[in-house]
C-alpha cells in the first residue's frame, strides 16, 4: 500500500518517465532526471530551456477567475498557478480611498526573471480581479497601489511608478 502512494505522489510531480514535471495537465521536460523533489527544487537550471516559453504561456494563460467569495478563495486561485519547485505568494494588502481593498499575489515564472501578478479588490464581500500581469523579477518591488477613478497605478517604495493601467 505504502509503494502505491510513493508511486501516485511522485507521479503527480515527476512525469511517467522520471525526466518530466508535470503542471496543469502538461509534462515539461527537466534538464536532467531529479532523484527527488528536493532536488529538483533546489536545482538552479532544472528545467530544460527550450521549455522556457511554453512553461510560460502555460502560467500565464491559466484562468483565474474573475469574482471570487474570500481572500481564502483568491489565494486558493493564485496557488493552483504556482509551477512545482518556484515560489507564488502574497505582495501585500493595500487600503484604498474608497475603503476597498487591494491585494496583490505573485506567482514565479520558472528561469525568466518575471512574475505574474494577480490584482483583487476586495469592496463589500465580493473580491473581483481588477489586474493580471508580467512583470520583471528585477524591477523594484510593488510597496503601494492605488486605484484612482478608473485607473490603477503601482509604485515602488521611493514613490516611483512602475506600472500604470486603464481599468
Amino acid at each position: 500500500m505504502l509503494i502505491c502512494l510513493l508511486v501516485f505522489v511522485g507521479r503527480q510531480f515527476f512525469g511517467s518517465n522520471g525526466q518530466t514535471v508535470r503542471y496543469r495537465g502538461e509534462d515539461f521536460k527537466m534538464s536532467k532526471a531529479f532523484g527527488s523533489y528536493e532536488d529538483y527544487k533546489d536545482s538552479p537550471n532544472n528545467l530544460e530551456t527550450n521549455e522556457l516559453a511554453r512553461i510560460e504561456r502555460a502560467i500565464t494563460n491559466a484562468p483565474i477567475p474573475r469574482v471570487l467569495q474570500s481572500q481564502v478563495e483568491l489565494a486558493r486561485a493564485v496557488l493552483r498557478l504556482k509551477f512545482p519547485g518556484y515560489g507564488c505568494g502574497g505582495r501585500g494588502s493595500y487600503g484604498q480611498p474608497d475603503g476597498s481593498t487591494c491585494d496583490v499575489f505573485s506567482v514565479e515564472i520558472p528561469m525568466l526573471n518575471r512574475e505574474r501578478y494577480i490584482v483583487g479588490r476586495t469592496s463589500g464581500q465580493q473580491i473581483t480581479v481588477v489586474d493580471d500581469f508580467v512583470m520583471p523579477s528585477d524591477t523594484n518591488e510593488l510597496k503601494r497601489v492605488i486605484l484612482n477613478g478608473s485607473r490603477i497605478r503601482y509604485y515602488d517604495a521611493e514613490g516611483i511608478l512602475l506600472r500604470e493601467k486603464q481599468m
